[in-house]
């Protein structure tokens, strides 16, 4: 997972409770989940507008916008 060991995973973990506290970890793992659900819901909202919009502007915006993006990207380097 990510290249992380068993052993890393475990060291990482103690040392979330350690610094965090067992109360307060409850707490963080909770909010952390309420922003991946957000997260999830304007990621479906964002996929069902695309795939509902019927006349397909939406999608030649994008294909418009994504050769300028790698364009100024390239730029930078």
């Amino acid at each position: 997972m990510f290249g992380i060991g068993a052993f890393e995973l475990l060291f990482i973990l103690f040392l979330g409770i350690v610094l965090l506290g067992p109360k307060r970890i409850p707490v963080l793992a909770e909010n952390l989940g309420k922003a991946l659900r957000e997260f999830n819901k304007a990621k479906n909202s964002f996929l069902n507008e695309i795939n509902n919009d019927t006349s397909g502007d939406c999608a030649k915006e994008v294909s418009h916008e994504v050769p300028s993006v790698y364009q100024d990207s390239d730029n930078k380097n």
